[in-house]
Protein backbone atom coordinates (compact mmCIF):
# COMPACT_ATOMS: atom_id res chain seq x y z
CA UNK A 1 0.00 0.00 0.00
CA UNK A 2 1.32 3.45 -0.55
CA UNK A 3 2.32 5.90 1.43
CA UNK A 4 -0.76 8.71 -0.45
CA UNK A 5 -3.08 5.75 0.30
CA UNK A 6 -2.56 6.12 4.23
CA UNK A 7 -3.44 10.03 4.38
CA UNK A 8 -6.45 11.59 4.70
CA UNK A 9 -8.51 13.38 2.35
CA UNK A 10 -7.67 17.22 2.50
CA UNK A 11 -11.15 18.91 3.11
CA UNK A 12 -11.15 22.02 0.49
CA UNK A 13 -10.59 19.19 -2.20
CA UNK A 14 -13.69 17.72 -0.74
CA UNK A 15 -15.45 21.03 -0.70
CA UNK A 16 -14.87 21.78 -4.04
CA UNK A 17 -15.88 18.47 -4.93
CA UNK A 18 -19.55 18.45 -3.21
CA UNK A 19 -19.85 22.18 -4.21
CA UNK A 20 -18.83 22.06 -7.55
CA UNK A 21 -17.61 19.25 -9.65
CA UNK A 22 -20.22 16.64 -8.94
CA UNK A 23 -23.03 19.12 -9.26
CA UNK A 24 -24.93 21.44 -12.03
CA UNK A 25 -25.08 24.59 -11.70
CA UNK A 26 -28.06 25.12 -9.83
CA UNK A 27 -27.20 22.40 -7.74
CA UNK A 28 -23.77 23.89 -6.18
CA UNK A 29 -26.00 27.45 -5.74
CA UNK A 30 -28.67 25.34 -3.98
CA UNK A 31 -25.52 24.46 -1.82
CA UNK A 32 -23.94 27.94 -1.24
CA UNK A 33 -27.36 28.81 0.07
CA UNK A 34 -28.06 25.80 2.50
CA UNK A 35 -24.41 27.14 3.83
CA UNK A 36 -25.20 30.05 3.78
CA UNK A 37 -27.91 29.25 6.32
CA UNK A 38 -26.13 26.78 8.60
CA UNK A 39 -23.14 29.52 9.04
CA UNK A 40 -25.49 32.69 9.53
CA UNK A 41 -27.13 29.95 12.80
CA UNK A 42 -23.60 28.64 13.95
CA UNK A 43 -22.39 32.78 13.54
CA UNK A 44 -25.64 33.11 16.34
CA UNK A 45 -25.55 30.52 18.31
CA UNK A 46 -21.72 31.51 19.14
CA UNK A 47 -22.52 35.08 19.95
CA UNK A 48 -24.70 33.78 22.76
CA UNK A 49 -22.19 31.71 24.10
CA UNK A 50 -19.93 34.47 24.09
CA UNK A 51 -22.20 36.91 26.07
CA UNK A 52 -23.04 33.93 28.38
CA UNK A 53 -19.18 33.58 29.14
CA UNK A 54 -18.94 37.70 29.67
CA UNK A 55 -21.39 37.60 31.77
CA UNK A 56 -18.97 35.27 34.03
CA UNK A 57 -16.28 37.25 33.29
CA UNK A 58 -14.93 33.97 31.47
CA UNK A 59 -13.40 37.08 28.92
CA UNK A 60 -10.20 34.65 27.45
CA UNK A 61 -12.59 32.05 26.44
CA UNK A 62 -15.16 34.38 25.19
CA UNK A 63 -12.34 35.71 23.26
CA UNK A 64 -11.57 32.52 21.33
CA UNK A 65 -15.00 32.21 20.63
CA UNK A 66 -15.80 35.29 19.37
CA UNK A 67 -13.07 35.34 17.20
CA UNK A 68 -14.58 31.83 15.68
CA UNK A 69 -17.95 33.51 15.42
CA UNK A 70 -16.06 36.24 13.20
CA UNK A 71 -14.30 33.30 11.18
CA UNK A 72 -17.77 31.73 10.32
CA UNK A 73 -19.01 35.13 9.33
CA UNK A 74 -16.21 34.97 7.13
CA UNK A 75 -17.15 31.64 5.45
CA UNK A 76 -20.47 33.47 4.17
CA UNK A 77 -18.35 36.24 1.95
CA UNK A 78 -16.12 33.69 0.90
CA UNK A 79 -19.40 31.50 -0.37
CA UNK A 80 -20.96 34.89 -1.46
CA UNK A 81 -17.66 35.37 -3.72
CA UNK A 82 -17.66 31.46 -5.02
CA UNK A 83 -21.52 32.79 -6.52
CA UNK A 84 -19.39 35.50 -8.12
CA UNK A 85 -17.71 33.34 -10.33
CA UNK A 86 -18.21 31.15 -13.58
CA UNK A 87 -18.36 27.37 -12.00
CA UNK A 88 -16.69 25.96 -15.30
CA UNK A 89 -14.21 28.51 -16.26
CA UNK A 90 -12.80 29.26 -13.06
CA UNK A 91 -12.44 26.07 -11.09
CA UNK A 92 -8.77 27.06 -10.09
CA UNK A 93 -10.55 30.19 -8.41
CA UNK A 94 -13.23 28.21 -6.83
CA UNK A 95 -10.47 25.43 -5.44
CA UNK A 96 -8.07 28.85 -4.05
CA UNK A 97 -11.45 29.46 -2.15
CA UNK A 98 -12.25 26.54 -0.78
CA UNK A 99 -8.84 26.69 0.58
CA UNK A 100 -9.54 30.24 1.93
CA UNK A 101 -12.98 28.37 3.97
CA UNK A 102 -10.21 26.47 6.09
CA UNK A 103 -7.32 29.25 6.64
CA UNK A 104 -7.45 31.47 9.66
CA UNK A 105 -5.87 34.34 7.97
CA UNK A 106 -8.29 34.30 4.95
CA UNK A 107 -11.24 34.47 7.21
CA UNK A 108 -9.56 37.20 9.17
CA UNK A 109 -8.90 39.16 6.12
CA UNK A 110 -12.23 38.96 4.39
CA UNK A 111 -13.94 39.92 7.64
CA UNK A 112 -11.61 42.68 8.09
CA UNK A 113 -12.09 44.13 4.40
CA UNK A 114 -15.70 43.36 4.69
CA UNK A 115 -15.80 45.91 7.76
CA UNK A 116 -14.06 48.80 6.03
CA UNK A 117 -15.26 48.26 2.83
CA UNK A 118 -16.30 52.03 2.78
CA UNK A 119 -12.55 53.41 2.89
CA UNK A 120 -11.52 51.75 -0.05
CA UNK A 121 -12.19 53.52 -3.91
CA UNK A 122 -11.08 51.46 -5.97
CA UNK A 123 -10.11 47.45 -6.69
CA UNK A 124 -6.37 48.38 -6.66
CA UNK A 125 -6.89 50.06 -3.29
CA UNK A 126 -8.60 46.64 -1.77
CA UNK A 127 -6.01 44.58 -3.17
CA UNK A 128 -3.21 46.37 -1.31
CA UNK A 129 -4.73 46.08 2.00
CA UNK A 130 -5.45 42.10 1.76
CA UNK A 131 -1.35 42.03 0.92
CA UNK A 132 -1.00 44.19 4.32
CA UNK A 133 -3.29 41.92 6.08
CA UNK A 134 -2.30 38.40 5.00
CA UNK A 135 1.51 38.78 6.26
CA UNK A 136 2.10 35.99 8.64
CA UNK A 137 5.23 37.80 10.66
CA UNK A 138 5.46 40.89 10.73
CA UNK A 139 9.77 41.83 11.65
CA UNK A 140 10.59 44.10 14.94
CA UNK A 141 13.37 46.72 15.28
CA UNK A 142 15.18 45.74 18.07
CA UNK A 143 17.36 49.40 18.19
CA UNK A 144 13.30 50.69 18.59
CA UNK A 145 12.58 48.19 21.07
CA UNK A 146 9.92 46.62 18.70
CA UNK A 147 9.23 42.78 19.09
CA UNK A 148 8.57 41.00 16.02
CA UNK A 149 4.56 40.35 16.12
CA UNK A 150 2.85 37.45 14.44
CA UNK A 151 -0.68 37.80 12.40
CA UNK A 152 -3.45 39.16 14.55
CA UNK A 153 -5.06 35.72 14.84
CA UNK A 154 -2.50 34.66 17.24
CA UNK A 155 -3.87 37.39 19.35
CA UNK A 156 -7.77 36.40 18.83
CA UNK A 157 -7.25 32.19 18.57
CA UNK A 158 -3.96 30.91 20.18
CA UNK A 159 -3.60 33.25 23.39
CA UNK A 160 -6.88 33.14 24.94
CA UNK A 161 -7.35 29.40 24.65
CA UNK A 162 -3.68 28.08 25.32
CA UNK A 163 -0.36 28.56 27.40
CA UNK A 164 2.63 29.37 25.18
CA UNK A 165 6.22 30.34 26.03
CA UNK A 166 6.93 33.67 24.52
CA UNK A 167 10.48 34.16 22.99
CA UNK A 168 10.88 37.94 23.20
CA UNK A 169 9.44 38.13 26.79
CA UNK A 170 11.59 34.58 28.16
CA UNK A 171 8.35 33.64 29.99
CA UNK A 172 5.45 31.76 29.66
CA UNK A 173 1.85 33.37 28.45
CA UNK A 174 -1.45 32.52 30.22
CA UNK A 175 -4.65 33.05 29.00
CA UNK A 176 -5.81 36.09 31.07
CA UNK A 177 -8.96 37.20 31.77
CA UNK A 178 -8.06 41.29 32.60
CA UNK A 179 -6.19 41.82 29.29
CA UNK A 180 -8.74 39.42 26.60
CA UNK A 181 -11.32 41.78 28.43
CA UNK A 182 -10.11 45.09 27.72
CA UNK A 183 -8.73 43.73 23.99
CA UNK A 184 -12.58 42.19 22.96
CA UNK A 185 -14.83 43.70 25.46
CA UNK A 186 -13.91 47.20 26.19
CA UNK A 187 -15.09 49.89 24.02
CA UNK A 188 -12.30 52.05 21.81
CA UNK A 189 -13.84 55.34 20.29
CA UNK A 190 -17.58 53.66 20.75
CA UNK A 191 -16.76 50.47 19.34
CA UNK A 192 -15.23 46.84 20.94
CA UNK A 193 -14.45 43.70 19.12
CA UNK A 194 -18.22 42.48 20.04
CA UNK A 195 -19.97 45.02 19.05
CA UNK A 196 -18.19 44.98 15.76
CA UNK A 197 -19.35 41.20 15.40
CA UNK A 198 -23.07 41.90 16.89
CA UNK A 199 -23.27 44.33 13.43
CA UNK A 200 -21.96 42.20 11.12
CA UNK A 201 -24.09 39.39 12.23
CA UNK A 202 -27.10 41.45 12.18
CA UNK A 203 -26.29 42.51 8.65
CA UNK A 204 -25.87 38.75 8.03
CA UNK A 205 -29.13 38.17 9.19
CA UNK A 206 -31.40 40.82 7.93
CA UNK A 207 -29.85 40.11 4.21
CA UNK A 208 -31.01 36.30 4.99
CA UNK A 209 -34.61 37.61 6.32
CA UNK A 210 -34.83 39.71 2.99
CA UNK A 211 -34.76 36.19 1.21
CA UNK A 212 -31.30 37.99 -0.12
CA UNK A 213 -29.42 34.43 0.48
CA UNK A 214 -31.92 32.22 -1.00
CA UNK A 215 -31.28 30.54 -4.67
CA UNK A 216 -33.07 32.72 -6.45
CA UNK A 217 -31.85 36.01 -5.09
CA UNK A 218 -27.66 33.95 -5.71
CA UNK A 219 -28.57 32.63 -8.91
CA UNK A 220 -28.93 36.27 -10.05
CA UNK A 221 -25.72 37.43 -8.73
CA UNK A 222 -24.55 34.49 -10.23
CA UNK A 223 -25.63 35.15 -13.83
CA UNK A 224 -24.71 38.86 -13.53
CA UNK A 225 -21.21 38.47 -12.12
CA UNK A 226 -20.14 35.20 -14.22
CA UNK A 227 -19.34 37.01 -17.29
CA UNK A 228 -16.96 39.50 -15.89
CA UNK A 229 -13.90 38.14 -13.91
CA UNK A 230 -13.11 41.35 -11.11
CA UNK A 231 -9.18 41.98 -10.21
CA UNK A 232 -7.48 44.73 -9.00
CA UNK A 233 -7.77 46.17 -12.07
CA UNK A 234 -11.16 46.17 -12.93
CA UNK A 235 -12.74 49.74 -12.46
CA UNK A 236 -15.26 50.79 -9.88
CA UNK A 237 -17.87 52.42 -12.47
CA UNK A 238 -17.96 48.48 -13.51
CA UNK A 239 -18.12 46.99 -9.91
CA UNK A 240 -21.09 49.14 -9.26
CA UNK A 241 -22.88 48.67 -13.03
CA UNK A 242 -22.60 44.96 -11.63
CA UNK A 243 -24.80 45.64 -8.28
CA UNK A 244 -27.04 48.18 -10.16
CA UNK A 245 -27.44 45.36 -12.62
CA UNK A 246 -28.25 42.61 -10.21
CA UNK A 247 -30.27 44.61 -7.55
CA UNK A 248 -32.49 45.08 -10.93
CA UNK A 249 -32.50 41.58 -11.52
CA UNK A 250 -33.44 40.47 -8.09
CA UNK A 251 -36.43 42.72 -7.74
CA UNK A 252 -37.77 41.74 -11.13
CA UNK A 253 -37.76 37.82 -9.97
CA UNK A 254 -38.25 38.42 -6.10
CA UNK A 255 -39.63 41.54 -5.42
CA UNK A 256 -37.10 42.58 -3.07
CA UNK A 257 -36.32 46.23 -2.91
CA UNK A 258 -33.35 47.56 -4.70
CA UNK A 259 -32.07 49.87 -1.58
CA UNK A 260 -33.24 46.79 0.82
CA UNK A 261 -30.35 45.05 -1.91
CA UNK A 262 -28.31 47.75 -0.68
CA UNK A 263 -28.08 47.27 2.74
CA UNK A 264 -27.70 43.75 2.28
CA UNK A 265 -23.97 41.63 2.37
CA UNK A 266 -24.26 40.91 -1.59
CA UNK A 267 -22.78 44.28 -2.14
CA UNK A 268 -19.27 43.72 -1.34
CA UNK A 269 -15.72 44.27 -3.41
CA UNK A 270 -15.62 41.20 -4.49
CA UNK A 271 -12.17 39.77 -3.19
CA UNK A 272 -11.83 36.33 -4.77
CA UNK A 273 -8.84 37.18 -6.66
CA UNK A 274 -7.12 38.02 -3.82
CA UNK A 275 -7.23 34.82 -2.13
Amino acid sequence: MSRSEHQPPKPWDQLFDNLFARHEERTSIERISEGLRALVSNASRLLEDVKSLQRTARYSSAAFLLTTADEEMAKCYILLDMCRLDFSRHQSVLKRLCRAFYNHVAKYTYMDLVRNSDIYRSMDQVKYNWDVQVIKWWPGDVERGEPDMPHDTYFGREMPLYVDFIDVDQRWSIPNNDSDKNYFFEEFLGESKLTKSEASFLKLKATQDAGLLGVDALTELHEVFKNQYCNESTSTETILRLYEDTATRIKNKSGIPVDVFYKSVLEEWPLYHFA
